[in-house]
């Protein structure tokens, strides 16, 4: 929920969860939600700790165990819930992983990968 201009986090029946102190959020999707802070985008649990602390330019949610993170040189790639790389930085736009795929852009070329970083079109 934006209140001003911060974001936060409030139940169904109006309760606040998290209160509105980050700059931008995305919903809760496996137990996190991405949040951006003055020191980039990271990835907050329901209790309001960090899980991730924040340090990249952009995030999505969580999907299939995976979080799709843009880096400081623009380029995106997938953490697990560790902050550990599995997809190197390498492309150049990325989508969440749905039914074992993601879409990606390298370049000007458009495909989808699995979890192993393969083509798979």
């Amino acid at each position: 929920v934006r209140k001003g201009s911060l974001w936060g986090f409030y139940d169904s029946t109006g309760k606040v969860l998290v209160q509105p102190v980050y700059l931008d959020a995305l919903c809760f999707h496996e137990g996190v939600a991405a949040v951006a802070t003055k020191d980039g985008w990271g990835f907050i649990n329901y209790k309001n700790e960090f899980a991730i602390r924040p340090q990249y330019e952009a995030a999505k949610g969580f999907h299939e165990g995976l979080a799709a993170v843009q880096n400081n040189k623009g380029l995106w790639g997938y953490i697990d819930k560790d902050a550990k790389q599995v997809i190197p930085f390498s492309y150049t736009y990325a989508e969440n992983f749905e039914n074992g795929e993601a879409r990606v852009m390298k370049g000007d070329k458009v495909m989808n990968i699995g979890k192993d970083n393969l083509v798979r079109n």
